[in-house]
């Protein structure tokens, strides 16, 4: 099993949630400035059964049963919780039939998501340089492939001090765009693949940018817009489909990117991810 796997499976509901839940009991009476700021649509009720739907032109709530869709248990994984976002924002997380938290698709930004996201992108560059490699090609034949391209033979001096400069595995010393446009060239990546589009999701988990850009209204800082999160997605499930089509060597992603004592310990997962993170910056 490859770690992002793991981690997609380990992860949990619990460890990206907001716990401090605002309940309908907490507002009732007061501004409802506060719902229309923030975009608020839905209350809880502190039966846990109940949601208060908040309607923006009358500033009046309604309440209604909480629907099974929109419960999920904080036990949840990661991988299981995206699946879901690609059908609805907002999520009540409950435990022991109590709700314990709430999570929408914009708690994955700047989250421990990002940690599963990176190791999806780190092992997809490294698929695609081993299918180059298994192909036949080398560095010299990326010289000729960027020769021949009017928008990328600028670059090919550079490319080849570089190359000369350091010794390092075929591939190595391409960035992530020029990698994707010669796997592409080459048939390892579909045609259709939105390269601009990976390139930029790559920069933004590697950087850990925002995933999705914030809503363009003062009073909305705090929102994300749907789009974007959106076009992540298609990043995303193309990721999960090349690696889950494509046979890949997982034993030098585990020797070369994870040490023993940090795969161990996920294999051990007691649902605390600093344990993770003290073995990493050990």
């Amino acid at each position: 099993m490859s770690i992002s796997k793991i981690l997609g499976k380990l992860i949990r509901v619990r460890d990206l949630m907001t716990k401090e839940v605002i309940f309908y009991t907490d507002i009732i009476g007061k501004d409802t400035s506060f719902c229309l700021e923030r975009d608020i649509e839905l209350l809880p009720d502190r039966d846990n059964t109940y949601v208060w739907q908040f309607d923006k032109d009358s500033k009046t709530f309604k309440q209604r049963k909480i629907a099974v869709e929109e419960e999920i248990p904080a036990s949840m994984n990661l991988f299981d919780f995206i699946k879901l976002t690609k059908k609805r924002n907002l999520f009540f997380v409950k435990e022991d039939n109590k709700i314990v938290g709430v999570i929408h698709f914009c708690d994955l930004i700047h989250s421990d998501a990002y940690t599963y996201f990176y190791t999806l992108m780190h092992e997809f560059e490294k698929l695609i340089r081993q299918r180059l490699v298994e192909k036949g090609k080398n560095n010299d034949d990326f010289l000729v492939w960027l020769s021949r391209n009017p928008e990328s033979s600028k670059k090919i001096n550079g490319c080849k001090k570089e190359i000369e400069r350091i010794n390092l595995p075929p591939f190595q010393h391409l960035n992530f765009c020029d990698l994707l446009k010669f796997a592409n060239s080459e048939g390892i990546i579909k045609k259709d693949c939105d390269i601009f589009k990976f390139s930029e999701v790559r920069n933004e988990i590697m950087h850990h940018r925002d995933i999705a850009g914030r809503q363009d209204k003062p009073e909305s800082e705090l929102l994300y817009e749907r789009r974007d999160y959106d076009s992540f997605l298609k990043v995303y499930d193309y990721l999960l489909d090349y690696l889950s089509k494509n046979e890949f060597d997982e034993s030098s992603v585990i020797s070369q990117a994870f040490d023993g004592d940090l795969f161990n310990a996920m294999l051990h997962w007691e649902g605390d991810l600093t344990k993770l993170y003290a073995i990493m910056e050990y």
